[in-house]
């Protein structure tokens, strides 16, 4: 009937060797008080701590007066159970946990008491319990069961998650399971071990004494939640409540009371420089009254204590633009509302240490305070904050505005903006409101944070800017906002982060465009921050192992990695992988974990190439940031990388900043362009960018890309994208140039097009971006019958020597299709001209119905208009074709001479059932007539389709392959007869990147795409693809099929795609537009068959493309799966 206990202390005394132990207590050991447990753990305290209190005139309780002693060798874990989401999950039975760590176990310890819940251990719940006891060190497992009693007892626990703030651990414990006699197994208890890779490591806790004194006025109580942040000079603590739930709120915080706490807080050293102390507003009493704080911890000894009586104190300087001027105080304490409807309306304030005190305890018990001097005080400010609402329709606000100041000595905390010095009605359409802020001196600001509560009928505000003003120095920063808050406009936040005017920091915690699930590179090796007020990042093992491990300084290298997992029933794994690459002299790449592309047999793993900083810097002109997507593509000796979207991570790209992004860039260098380009979606589609710079960080070569205008749709010279020259050394790597483009409309029955016909050039430096053909400068309507129409594209980069060009329409109009006889493209600054033959259909119902053309290029043999070079010279040309089986062929064949002066024009070796030529074994004679060529140097050979015999199948693709012995060039300008001339024997291809384009025959791409057989797999949206190989890309095409449904639940669609060679494929990149009614889609696979070589290449993907599904992307890359 009186099983309840209160236990207050045991004394035992050692008689032989006269020494007294005390072990005090001060806690219920009863089922249904405190919090349920029925046995204690006790650890002994000095003795002296007995006679102190002995001698202390106060009716306090043992444990409170002492409760720092006992913190500090005890060891609390917060323990948090989730009960599964299944019917019937709960339980009502009593439920027991055992901690078993490398010391020792706890033995078994009821879970009663509830934080977070008062029926607890419910369906798809979190409670969270207290326990208190001895260190049993690191936890290696625990045993969770219950009793089985109650109407309802079968419990299925999810997991278990523990924390211990002294340790600096959480340990994570999934269960997933039944504890049921009629369920599962029929167990009861079940062991757990933690989770390696989930178990969280943060700076452990010390123990903190804090002491609040309420005043004695009228209404100064709370029930609010109270929290502390305490600020060392080198560290800051996270924000801690002091009160465990909302009953031991109603105890505290009594009108005229002191309450007195012990919280598990980070140690930020001996020297206690401010701290922050507020409430969330909650309660019908929230506004509370403070008189001041008593901070106190314990001293690494245990013999000594540092105390810390921190009081708001008055502004040193007067020098203010507010109305209420501080007071006549000097230095000492005043009392202050921490209210909503008080005061300032703040209900978060700072303290500055007001005296500080070293306790030391002696044997007897004697206390000995000694006060010690405060060095290097910190000062209190006044900020004058001016905040300049936009002069737009319906700009003003109703609602309530808070702002937080950040500097690199700290932040202010959260301010609401409550009373305007200058407007009775603040925050209404373009009027300056100023509001007085008090803190602590902040530093060098660079930051604020901006928001609304949405609150009132019109919360909707446009900010233009925030200024601030030190009222010490009268120095003023700048933030540009520009933008609204609101959830009805712009991108619907009601918060913003504003840079200072010039800023060129880090803007977020994710600097890289290299990321992982966990975060990005950047933010895991800057969590350990030298950012004196950073706040002890919680990272697991697995991120700990990637930031911390001591790998190997040096420039990067990339490595492709591949691995086979075996074909056996049970070879594959779920856990995560990873690998360490190990050098000389024990040098080490630390953990890798293998973040998998594709769950596949055999995977293929890629660690991206050379480092590089990227500085952008948006101009400060009225409306220069964006919301758009803005994408980089980098063009360079080596190649050209793929679109990289950079990110704007929510604060760059605003007006006057500069951000700084770390990323990693394919392998181009030397850097000749970049091209910019956005998307023009968002609230603010343009964008001013002033320039553009990329380290390289291996090399450390700088290359500046200069622009200084708008990107995007409406400014006046915005452009959606824009090439801009490398400058090095202020010079620009490429200058610009004029192109003449003609373009020839074949001679034959509805050769003519109504479309919108593009081009993109291909050369030495990159390409020239999408160009539409759209005014002649020679006919009226372009691209009629037998028609010959001129196009001048001025002011673009020059591309050097062109090698290819891409062509296509839109299919538009009423006679889309068009039969292109050839393009002619001089360069105006060279006077090269450079010849296309096409000779082929671009339509949907033609030849091989394809709407796009890759054409190899060579330089014609004429010169341009002006040129005096009229000479002409015949070459003889004799091809031999191989004797091997299968070494002909019955379509056409090229050619193109090089010579120490100029190279050819394409000349064709065309086949017909007439002219059966480039058959096995035989020998075939032509004349090329072309201007001097000087000493012929190389041929560069290839082959293509005839239109007459196109290539449907992988049959007829045999057909195409021509196996080339040996071409004999004589040059018959030499001499009268031709047995004087020179002959050369040409067997090898150029290496340059032209002469390995220009060599390039086109080929036909089987795509199939295989749509997953799961609910709703389907799509009715628009996919297009783009196929990447070492020989480049096909640029992106749309998978479209006249009368068919395409991309259903479990079905196959075949398209083709006809590309200049692509050589051995690398990715593929696949998307869709996310329109119709039923956009997403789960896409199994992409298979790409070569029809000229039958060759077939995989790429998995088994991802939904969804906006709702999945990640969310609707675009994927797709890496091949590996024979």
């Amino acid at each position: 009937m009186g099983g309840a206990w209160f236990l207050d202390r045991v004394e035992i005394e050692d008689a032989r060797r006269k020494k007294s132990y005390l072990f005090p207590c001060q806690r219920w050991l009863a089922t249904d008080k405190d919090d349920g447990q029925i046995s204690r753990e006790l650890v002994p305290v000095d003795m002296s701590l007995k006679r102190k209190l002995s001698r202390k005139d106060s009716s306090a309780a043992l444990r409170n007066e002492i409760a720092l002693e006992i913190k500090a060798v005890m060891t609390t874990y917060y323990v948090k159970v989730t009960t599964g989401d299944v019917w019937g999950a709960g339980t009502d039975a009593n439920v027991f946990i055992i901690l078993y760590g490398d010391k020792d176990s706890t033995g078994k310890m009821f879970l009663k008491s509830s934080r977070t819940n008062k029926n607890k251990f419910e369906r798809n719940q979190m409670d969270e319990f207290i326990l208190e006891t001895v260190n049993i060190g690191e936890l290696k497992k625990i045993r969770v069961g219950h009793d089985n009693s109650g109407g309802g007892a079968a419990w299925f626990l999810d997991n278990v998650e523990i924390d211990c703030p002294s340790l600096g651990r959480t340990w994570f414990f999934p269960c997933k399971r039944w504890l049921s006699e009629s369920k599962d197994d029929g167990e009861i208890e079940r062991d757990l071990v933690p989770q390696e890779l989930e178990t969280a490591q943060y700076k452990p806790c010390i123990p903190y004494e804090i002491t609040t004194y309420t005043s004695d006025v009228s209404g100064a109580s709370t029930d609010a939640d109270v929290y502390v942040v305490l600020y060392g000079k080198e560290e800051a603590t996270q924000k801690k409540s002091l009160c465990h739930s909302k009953r031991e709120r109603k105890e505290h915080f009594k009108r005229g009371a002191m309450d007195k706490f012990v919280i598990e807080l980070e140690d930020v050293g001996d020297k206690i420089e401010k701290i922050r102390v507020g409430h969330d507003g909650t309660g019908l009493g929230a506004g509370w009254h403070l008189d001041k704080v008593e901070v106190r911890r314990l001293h690494d000894t245990g013999k000594m204590y540092f105390c810390f009586e921190l009081c708001l104190t008055s502004i040193d300087s007067c020098v203010l633009l507010s109305t209420n001027a501080c007071s006549e105080l000097g230095n000492k304490r005043f009392r202050r509302w921490l209210a909503r409807d008080e005061e300032d309306g703040a209900i978060e304030r700072e303290l500055l240490p007001e005296k500080a005190t070293k306790e030391i305890i002696s044997k007897d018990g004697q206390v000995k305070t000694q006060e010690l001097k405060i060095q290097d005080k910190l000062k209190a400010k006044t900020y004058v904050v001016e905040v300049f609402t936009g002069d737009v329709s319906g700009g003003g606000t109703d609602a309530n505005v808070f702002i937080t100041i950040f500097g690199d000595k700290g932040d202010s905390g959260e301010r609401k903006l409550h009373k305007s010095e200058t407007n009775k009605d603040k925050f209404e359409r373009g009027r300056m409101d100023r509001f007085p802020l008090e803190a602590v001196d902040l530093g060098k600001l660079y930051k604020v944070k901006i928001r609304h509560d949405n609150a009132m009928f019109n919360p909707a505000w446009f900010l233009d800017r925030v200024e601030i003003t030190d009222s010490s120095t009268q120095h003023k920063d700048i933030f540009h906002c520009e933008r609204w808050l609101a959830k009805n406009k712009d991108d619907g936040k009601i918060e913003r982060s504003l840079y200072v005017k010039g800023y060129d920091g880090e803007m977020s915690s994710t600097g890289t465009v290299r990321s992982t699930k966990y975060g990005s590179v950047t933010s895991l090796q800057s969590a350990r921050s030298s950012d004196p007020f950073s706040k002890s990042p919680r990272l697991t093992k697995k991120q700990l192992t990637q930031s911390q491990e001591d790998i190997a300084a040096g420039p990067t290298i990339p490595y492709t990695i591949k691995v086979t997992t075996g074909d056996g029933d049970d070879n594959g794994t779920s856990s995560n992988v990873w690998i360490k690459i190990h050098g000389p002299k024990k040098l080490h790449t630390g953990r890798l974990f293998l973040e998998l592309a594709q769950k596949d047999r055999c995977t293929h793993f890629l660690v991206i190439v050379i480092p590089y900083e990227v500085t952008v810097t948006t101009g400060d002109v009225p409306e220069a940031g964006t919301d758009s997507k803005i994408f980089m593509t980098v063009f360079g000796t080596k190649g050209t990388s793929s679109p990289i979207e950079l990110e704007k991570n929510e604060d760059r790209f605003e007006r006057a900043h500069t951000d700084t992004i770390k990323m990693e860039i394919d392998d181009v260098a030397p850097l000749k362009k970049i091209r910019v380009a956005v998307d023009a979606k968002g609230s603010r589609k343009n964008w001013y960018l002033e320039k553009i710079e990329l380290r390289n960080m291996d090399t450390g070569t700088l290359s500046v890309f200069k622009y200084d205008n708008w990107l995007g749709k409406g400014k006046e010279g915005a452009k959606m994208s824009v090439d801009l020259p490398a400058i090095e050394r202020g010079k620009s790597v490429i200058d610009k140039t004029d192109y003449k483009i003609s373009v020839k409309t074949s001679d034959i029955r509805g050769a003519g097009t109504d479309a919108n016909v593009y081009i993109i050039l291909f050369g030495v430096n990159g390409d020239s971006d999408e160009i539409h053909l759209k005014n002649s400068d020679s006919n009226k309507s372009p691209f009629s019958t037998n028609q010959l129409d001129v196009f001048t594209v001025t002011g673009i980069l020059s591309l050097g020597e062109l090698s290819k060009l891409r062509v296509w329409h839109d299919n538009k109009g009423f006679g889309a299709s068009w039969h292109l006889a050839s393009i002619e493209v001089e360069d105006k600054n060279t006077h090269k001209v450079y010849s296309f033959h096409c000779d082929k259909w671009l339509s949907t119902t033609e030849d091989d119905k394809q709407t796009m053309r890759e054409l190899t290029c060579g330089t014609g043999s004429k010169f341009s208009p002006g040129s005096d070079n009229k000479e002409q010279i015949a070459y003889e040309i004799e091809v031999t074709t191989t004797d091997k089986k299968e070494g002909g062929t019955i379509h056409n064949g090229w050619l193109i001479l090089k010579g120490s002066k100029s190279t050819s024009k394409v000349f064709v070796l065309k086949n017909s059932p007439q002219n059966k030529i480039l058959r096995r074994g035989q020998k075939d004679n032509f004349t090329l007539n072309s201007s001097p060529l000087g000493k012929l140097e190389s041929c560069t050979v290839g082959a293509y389709e005839r239109e007459d015999q196109p290539i449907t199948d992988a049959v007829e693709s045999r057909a195409a392959m021509w196996h080339c012995y040996e071409i004999a060039v004589t040059d018959t300008s030499s001499g009268n007869s031709r047995k004087e001339g020179r002959e050369l024997k040409v067997k090898d291809v150029e290496e340059s990147q032209i002469a390995k384009v220009k060599n390039l025959a086109p080929v036909k791409y089987e795509v199939t795409v295989y749509t997953g057989d799961i609910k709703g797999c389907g799509t009715n949206a628009n996919v297009f693809i783009t196929i990447y190989g070492t020989n480049g890309d096909t640029g992106k095409r749309p998978l479209k099929q006249r009368f068919r449904d395409l991309f259903e639940r479990n079905s196959v669609d075949n398209f083709q795609i006809e590309a200049l060679d692509l050589g051995e494929l690398t990715k593929v990149h696949i998307e869709h537009d996310n329109s119709g009614f039923r956009p997403g889609w789960f896409l199994d696979r992409v298979e790409v068959m070569n029809l000229g070589t039958n060759h077939c290449t995989v790429f998995p993907c088994g991802k939904w493309l969804d906006r709702e599904k999945g990640d969310n992307e609707i675009a994927r890359d797709l890496y091949p799966k590996l024979d």
